[in-house]
């Protein structure tokens, strides 16, 4: 397993190029990936084809607070997916009980996802 950053830059550019946050993030999901392969008592390699590992994976990583584009929690022990969302306001596109959609971050807006991937009325906060 490899957590590390690909980038192309300019010598110009380069100097002012910020990874640390991609990095950390990779190496969250590696680590993670590294966990559950160990767990299993299997290389890591082995797991790249077990499409209930990943998705056990994915789950964690999403309860770690990691985004994961077009991944939902689903994690039925999420007390949080059970709850009643009450609100005294709310946007039209941000319904209050978006909350509790399994998605984990607004993904709206020109730098947000693709269309396509995104849940319309996913949840978002605005003061």
């Amino acid at each position: 397993m490899f957590a590390e950053r690909n980038i192309s830059a300019t010598h110009t550019a380069f100097a002012s190029t910020r990874v640390m946050a991609t990095v950390a993030a990779i190496g969250q999901g590696v680590g993670t990936a590294a966990s559950f392969a160990s767990f299993e008592n299997k290389l890591p390699s082995d797991i790249s084809d077990k499409r209930d590992l990943i998705i056990s994976i994915q789950q964690r990583l999403i309860g770690d607070d990691a985004f994961l584009i077009g991944i939902t929690n689903i994690d039925s022990a999420d007390l949080a997916r059970i709850s009643k969302i009450t609100a005294s306001s709310q946007l039209p596109n941000g319904k209050a009980e978006n909350v509790i959609s399994g998605r984990i971050r607004s993904t709206h807006g020109k730098k947000g996802v693709t269309e396509g991937r995104i849940i319309p009325g996913t949840h978002r906060w605005k003061k």
